[in-house]
């Protein structure tokens, strides 16, 4: 139980600091995103301030929303050891 908590912690860091660095890449490079409907309505929502632009916090938010998921999964998975040693004993 604990191995998969941590798993799943470790799955959902990494989606949320992934969405992260590619929002600061996009926001260095000075790029538009006025025609991105999710990013626009996640934006207008203002839960998250970080950039000037409402498209760039739509995708932090989005981001976050993505990194819960693969939490959830991450902690529901079955242990991979647990199936291996099962095998091996039947």
């Amino acid at each position: 139980m604990n191995k998969r908590i941590i798993s799943g912690l470790k799955d959902g860091f990494f989606v949320f600091i992934g969405a992260i660095f590619i929002a600061l890449i996009l926001n260095f490079m000075d790029f538009n995103f006025g025609n991105n409907r999710i990013w626009t309505y996640l934006g207008n929502l203002e839960l998250i301030n970080i950039f000037d632009d409402k498209e760039l916090n739509g995708l932090v938010i989005l981001g976050f929303i993505l990194s819960i998921i693969a939490f959830a999964l991450g902690c529901s998975s079955p242990d991979k050891d647990k199936k291996a040693k099962g095998i091996e004993r039947e």
